[in-house]
Protein backbone atom coordinates (compact mmCIF):
# COMPACT_ATOMS: atom_id res chain seq x y z
CA UNK A 1 0.00 0.00 0.00
CA UNK A 2 0.97 3.42 -0.24
CA UNK A 3 0.49 5.48 3.33
CA UNK A 4 3.37 8.47 3.41
CA UNK A 5 5.72 9.76 1.07
CA UNK A 6 7.42 12.42 0.08
CA UNK A 7 8.05 15.41 -2.29
CA UNK A 8 11.63 17.13 -1.84
CA UNK A 9 12.47 18.12 -5.30
CA UNK A 10 9.98 18.53 -7.67
CA UNK A 11 12.18 19.90 -10.47
CA UNK A 12 13.15 16.12 -11.29
CA UNK A 13 9.87 15.43 -12.22
CA UNK A 14 8.96 18.51 -14.22
CA UNK A 15 12.08 18.07 -16.08
CA UNK A 16 10.69 14.97 -17.10
CA UNK A 17 7.79 16.39 -18.48
CA UNK A 18 8.04 20.05 -19.52
CA UNK A 19 4.37 20.25 -20.62
CA UNK A 20 2.76 20.06 -16.95
CA UNK A 21 2.97 23.22 -15.69
CA UNK A 22 4.38 23.60 -12.43
CA UNK A 23 2.35 25.38 -9.36
CA UNK A 24 3.31 28.84 -8.62
CA UNK A 25 5.14 27.65 -5.27
CA UNK A 26 6.39 24.66 -4.39
CA UNK A 27 7.78 23.50 -0.49
CA UNK A 28 9.75 20.09 0.22
CA UNK A 29 7.40 17.55 2.08
CA UNK A 30 9.33 14.17 3.97
CA UNK A 31 6.49 13.37 5.77
CA UNK A 32 2.98 13.47 3.45
CA UNK A 33 0.37 11.73 4.98
CA UNK A 34 -3.38 10.97 4.68
CA UNK A 35 -6.09 13.56 4.91
CA UNK A 36 -3.63 16.06 3.61
CA UNK A 37 -2.75 18.05 0.61
CA UNK A 38 -0.91 15.90 -2.26
CA UNK A 39 0.51 17.29 -5.80
CA UNK A 40 -0.91 16.04 -8.47
CA UNK A 41 -0.68 16.69 -12.35
CA UNK A 42 -4.26 16.28 -14.01
CA UNK A 43 -4.89 15.68 -17.46
CA UNK A 44 -6.80 18.04 -20.41
CA UNK A 45 -9.52 18.54 -18.72
CA UNK A 46 -7.27 20.29 -15.86
CA UNK A 47 -4.75 22.00 -18.77
CA UNK A 48 -1.97 19.21 -17.95
CA UNK A 49 -1.30 21.52 -14.75
CA UNK A 50 0.30 20.72 -10.99
CA UNK A 51 -2.42 21.14 -8.17
CA UNK A 52 -3.27 20.02 -5.05
CA UNK A 53 -5.85 17.50 -3.79
CA UNK A 54 -6.98 16.02 0.01
CA UNK A 55 -5.07 12.78 0.23
CA UNK A 56 -8.36 10.64 0.36
CA UNK A 57 -10.76 10.30 -2.38
CA UNK A 58 -14.15 11.35 -2.49
CA UNK A 59 -16.46 10.56 -5.70
CA UNK A 60 -18.58 12.92 -7.04
CA UNK A 61 -21.71 11.24 -6.10
CA UNK A 62 -20.64 10.73 -2.31
CA UNK A 63 -23.56 12.13 0.48
CA UNK A 64 -20.60 13.74 2.49
CA UNK A 65 -17.02 13.84 2.75
CA UNK A 66 -16.60 11.46 6.04
CA UNK A 67 -15.15 8.18 3.92
CA UNK A 68 -11.96 9.84 2.47
CA UNK A 69 -9.92 8.63 5.14
CA UNK A 70 -10.43 5.08 4.24
CA UNK A 71 -10.21 5.99 0.28
CA UNK A 72 -6.36 6.55 0.33
CA UNK A 73 -5.90 3.50 -2.32
CA UNK A 74 -7.31 1.89 -4.58
CA UNK A 75 -6.83 -2.07 -5.84
CA UNK A 76 -5.71 -2.06 -9.19
CA UNK A 77 -7.43 -5.11 -10.23
CA UNK A 78 -10.60 -3.37 -9.69
CA UNK A 79 -10.52 -0.04 -9.96
CA UNK A 80 -12.33 -0.22 -13.55
CA UNK A 81 -15.34 -1.51 -12.22
CA UNK A 82 -15.54 -0.73 -8.49
CA UNK A 83 -18.12 2.25 -7.65
CA UNK A 84 -15.80 4.37 -5.56
CA UNK A 85 -13.27 4.12 -8.16
CA UNK A 86 -14.74 3.80 -12.06
CA UNK A 87 -15.93 7.19 -12.81
CA UNK A 88 -12.55 8.32 -11.59
CA UNK A 89 -10.52 5.84 -13.53
CA UNK A 90 -11.78 6.80 -17.00
CA UNK A 91 -12.02 10.39 -16.59
CA UNK A 92 -9.80 11.59 -13.66
CA UNK A 93 -6.15 9.69 -13.77
CA UNK A 94 -3.84 11.65 -12.38
CA UNK A 95 -0.06 11.41 -11.61
CA UNK A 96 1.03 11.87 -8.18
CA UNK A 97 5.09 12.84 -8.33
CA UNK A 98 7.19 11.74 -5.31
CA UNK A 99 10.85 11.33 -3.62
CA UNK A 100 10.12 8.44 -2.18
CA UNK A 101 7.59 6.42 0.26
CA UNK A 102 7.94 4.75 3.62
CA UNK A 103 6.50 1.19 4.84
CA UNK A 104 7.12 -0.60 8.39
CA UNK A 105 9.02 -3.94 8.01
CA UNK A 106 8.45 -5.84 11.00
CA UNK A 107 11.13 -6.79 13.06
CA UNK A 108 12.19 -8.21 16.38
CA UNK A 109 12.22 -4.84 17.54
CA UNK A 110 8.91 -3.83 16.19
CA UNK A 111 7.48 -2.19 13.23
CA UNK A 112 10.41 -0.45 11.82
CA UNK A 113 9.83 2.67 9.02
CA UNK A 114 12.07 2.04 5.84
CA UNK A 115 12.57 4.52 3.10
CA UNK A 116 11.78 3.72 -0.20
CA UNK A 117 13.58 5.27 -3.51
CA UNK A 118 14.51 4.89 -7.18
CA UNK A 119 17.92 3.22 -7.20
CA UNK A 120 19.04 5.58 -10.21
CA UNK A 121 18.02 8.16 -8.13
CA UNK A 122 14.89 9.32 -10.87
CA UNK A 123 11.33 10.66 -8.99
CA UNK A 124 9.17 7.97 -8.59
CA UNK A 125 5.88 8.69 -10.59
CA UNK A 126 2.91 7.40 -8.81
CA UNK A 127 -0.46 6.39 -10.36
CA UNK A 128 -3.18 8.14 -9.02
CA UNK A 129 -6.91 9.32 -9.77
CA UNK A 130 -9.08 12.54 -8.77
CA UNK A 131 -12.36 13.42 -8.36
CA UNK A 132 -14.66 16.51 -7.51
CA UNK A 133 -17.37 16.29 -4.62
CA UNK A 134 -19.86 19.32 -4.47
CA UNK A 135 -21.11 19.86 -1.00
CA UNK A 136 -24.35 21.28 -0.43
CA UNK A 137 -23.45 24.60 0.02
CA UNK A 138 -22.08 24.83 -3.56
CA UNK A 139 -18.66 24.62 -2.45
CA UNK A 140 -15.90 21.81 -4.24
CA UNK A 141 -13.60 19.56 -2.70
CA UNK A 142 -10.97 18.09 -4.94
CA UNK A 143 -9.80 15.03 -3.71
CA UNK A 144 -7.39 11.95 -4.97
CA UNK A 145 -6.01 8.35 -4.73
CA UNK A 146 -3.16 6.19 -5.10
CA UNK A 147 -3.58 2.98 -6.94
CA UNK A 148 -1.52 -0.24 -5.40
CA UNK A 149 -0.80 -3.26 -6.94
CA UNK A 150 1.16 -7.31 -5.76
CA UNK A 151 4.64 -6.21 -4.37
CA UNK A 152 7.57 -7.05 -6.18
CA UNK A 153 9.95 -9.82 -4.60
CA UNK A 154 12.17 -7.08 -3.53
CA UNK A 155 8.91 -4.94 -1.33
CA UNK A 156 7.29 -8.29 -0.21
CA UNK A 157 9.13 -9.00 3.08
CA UNK A 158 7.89 -5.08 4.21
CA UNK A 159 4.67 -5.19 2.84
CA UNK A 160 2.07 -7.40 0.33
CA UNK A 161 1.26 -4.27 -1.31
CA UNK A 162 3.11 -1.42 -3.37
CA UNK A 163 2.19 1.71 -5.13
CA UNK A 164 2.08 1.33 -9.03
CA UNK A 165 5.15 3.49 -9.91
CA UNK A 166 5.24 4.63 -13.53
CA UNK A 167 8.35 4.72 -16.30
CA UNK A 168 8.05 8.45 -17.93
CA UNK A 169 6.89 6.78 -21.04
CA UNK A 170 3.81 4.55 -19.58
CA UNK A 171 3.00 7.93 -17.12
CA UNK A 172 2.18 10.00 -20.57
CA UNK A 173 -0.12 7.02 -21.75
CA UNK A 174 -1.61 6.95 -18.10
CA UNK A 175 -2.30 10.36 -18.01
CA UNK A 176 -3.42 11.11 -22.01
CA UNK A 177 -5.07 8.16 -22.50
CA UNK A 178 -8.94 9.26 -23.65
CA UNK A 179 -11.45 7.91 -21.14
CA UNK A 180 -13.48 5.63 -23.68
CA UNK A 181 -10.08 3.61 -24.23
CA UNK A 182 -9.24 3.71 -20.28
CA UNK A 183 -9.42 0.18 -19.88
CA UNK A 184 -6.32 0.14 -22.52
CA UNK A 185 -4.09 0.83 -19.87
CA UNK A 186 -5.19 -1.42 -17.26
CA UNK A 187 -1.91 -3.20 -18.31
CA UNK A 188 0.65 -0.41 -16.53
CA UNK A 189 -0.71 -1.54 -12.94
CA UNK A 190 1.54 -3.84 -12.31
CA UNK A 191 4.63 -4.25 -9.49
CA UNK A 192 7.93 -2.40 -10.38
CA UNK A 193 10.46 -4.54 -11.81
CA UNK A 194 13.42 -5.85 -9.39
CA UNK A 195 15.84 -3.97 -9.02
CA UNK A 196 14.14 -0.22 -9.72
CA UNK A 197 13.98 -0.01 -6.14
CA UNK A 198 15.67 0.04 -2.91
CA UNK A 199 15.17 0.45 0.97
CA UNK A 200 16.84 1.91 4.33
CA UNK A 201 16.11 2.07 7.84
CA UNK A 202 15.02 5.75 9.33
CA UNK A 203 14.01 7.09 12.17
CA UNK A 204 11.06 5.98 13.88
CA UNK A 205 9.99 10.02 14.13
CA UNK A 206 8.40 9.48 10.75
CA UNK A 207 5.59 7.47 12.29
CA UNK A 208 4.09 10.65 13.66
CA UNK A 209 2.35 12.86 10.72
CA UNK A 210 3.31 16.16 12.95
CA UNK A 211 7.29 15.43 12.34
CA UNK A 212 8.25 17.06 9.15
CA UNK A 213 12.22 17.71 8.35
CA UNK A 214 15.04 15.94 5.98
CA UNK A 215 16.02 14.15 9.10
CA UNK A 216 13.39 11.98 8.66
CA UNK A 217 15.24 10.47 5.79
CA UNK A 218 18.26 10.02 6.89
CA UNK A 219 19.09 6.66 7.23
CA UNK A 220 18.76 5.44 10.74
CA UNK A 221 21.83 4.92 13.81
CA UNK A 222 22.73 1.27 13.86
CA UNK A 223 21.09 -0.04 17.52
CA UNK A 224 23.91 -0.12 19.67
CA UNK A 225 24.78 3.59 18.24
CA UNK A 226 21.58 5.33 18.92
CA UNK A 227 21.49 7.42 22.52
CA UNK A 228 20.39 6.57 25.59
CA UNK A 229 17.31 8.71 25.48
CA UNK A 230 16.43 8.25 21.59
CA UNK A 231 12.70 7.11 20.90
CA UNK A 232 11.30 3.45 21.00
CA UNK A 233 11.16 1.50 17.63
CA UNK A 234 7.31 1.23 17.77
CA UNK A 235 5.10 3.88 17.52
CA UNK A 236 1.42 4.37 16.81
CA UNK A 237 0.77 4.56 13.04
Amino acid sequence: MCGRFTLVDLSQFTDLFPWIRPPEQFAPRYNIAPSQPILVAMGQQRGYGLGHVLWGLVPQWARDASGSSRMINARSETVADKPAFAAAFRYHRALVPASGFYEWKPTSRGKTPMYITRRDGKPIILAGMCDTWHDPAGGELHSGTILTTAASDDLRAVHDRMPVILEPQSAHRWLTTPPEKARDVLDLLRPAADGVLEMREVSPAVNSPAREGPELIAPALPPDDRPPNSPPSLFPV
